[in-house]
C-alpha cells in the first residue's frame, strides 16, 4: 500500500493547511531504524485519534441544531445502529465503494442562492471524509509496522528484535476488530447527528480546512462537571483506563 495515499487526499476538495503535508521534503534513504520510530508514533497517533473521537462521539448531542434541521426541510427520525463491519475494513474496492455512497455525486459540496453563495460544504461530510482518511492510514500504518516486525524478526539484530515484538504486542492489543467496531460507531454517529453548519470553500487551497468556522456546541466543561457527581457510582476500584463498558 502507498504510504503517502492517506496524506495527500486527491479530487476529494477536502484540503490540507498551508505547511501541514508530512511527506513535503522527507528523504527516500531515512534509516530504517527512524522509519519505523516514525510508523510507531504515527499509528500511536491514528489509534488515540480513533479512540478520543469515539469517546468524543460518545457523550455528544442526540439532537442536532432544530433550526438548521427546518431550514433544510429535514426530518426527524429514529434510527437502529447496526454493526456494518464493511466501512471499518481495509481499504479495497468494495469498502471505498461503500464509503463514496455516503456522499453525494459532488462530495456534499454545493451552492445555494441564500445560504451559500460560493461553494461550500456541510461540515458532517468533511467530517466523514477525515474519518475515512484516519481509516485509511491506519491500515497503511498497520501494514508497514507488520512487515517490520517481520523482516527485523527474521534477522534478530540486537535489541530491534525486542523493538519488532514490541510492535506486534501493540498491534494485538489494539485488536483490528476493536478498530473496525470504532470506525464504524463513529461513522453512524457523525451521520446521525449531522453538523449541518457550511463551511465556505478555500479556492486557494481548493477544499475546506473546517477550522475558523462557527459552531454551536454541548459546553464540553459543564458536561464534565455534571458528570463528576454520578461517575463513581458502582465503579470499578481501580480503573486504569477508558474502554467502551463503563
Amino acid at each position: 500500500m502507498n504510504l503517502l495515499a492517506w496524506i495527500s487526499p486527491k479530487g476529494n476538495g477536502y484540503g490540507l493547511l498551508h505547511g501541514d503535508d508530512d511527506s513535503k521534503g522527507s528523504s527516500t534513504h531515512t534509516s530504517t531504524r527512524r522509519s519505523f520510530r516514525d510508523l510507531s508514533l504515527k499509528t500511536a497517533l491514528v489509534g488515540l485519534l480513533i479512540l478520543s473521537s469515539f469517546f468524543a462521539g460518545r457523550l455528544s448531542t442526540s439532537v442536532p441544531n432544530t433550526e438548521r434541521t427546518k431550514t433544510f426541510g429535514l426530518e426527524m427520525k429514529d434510527q437502529l445502529f447496526e454493526y456494518n463491519r464493511t466501512f471499518g475494513e481495509t481499504p479495497s474496492d468494495a469498502t471505498n465503494a461503500a464509503w463514496r455512497s455516503l456522499f453525494p455525486q459532488h462530495g456534499g459540496f454545493f451552492v445555494h442562492p441564500e445560504l451559500a453563495q460560493k461553494r461550500s460544504a456541510f461540515s458532517v461530510f468533511h467530517q466523514l471524509h477525515c474519518l475515512d482518511e484516519l481509516r485509511h492510514g491506519f491500515y497503511v500504518l498497520h501494514d508497514q509496522v507488520l512487515s517490520y516486525s517481520e523482516m527485523i524478526s527474521s534477522h534478530q539484530v540486537g535489541n530491534r528484535s525486542d523493538w519488532a515484538k514490541q510492535g506486534k504486542r501493540a498491534l494485538q492489543e489494539h485488536s483490528l476488530g476493536h478498530i473496525r467496531h470504532c470506525i464504524d460507531l463513529l461513522r453512524q454517529s457523525l451521520m446521525c447527528n449531522a453538523d449541518l453548519v457550511i463551511e465556505l470553500k478555500n479556492e486557494e487551497l481548493g477544499g475546506v480546512t473546517g477550522f475558523g468556522t462557527m459552531h454551536r456546541c454541548v459546553d464540553w466543561p459543564g458536561l464534565l462537571e455534571w458528570i463528576r457527581p454520578y461517575e463513581g457510582i458502582d465503579a470499578p476500584l481501580t480503573p486504569q483506563k477508558h474502554d467502551h463498558t463503563g
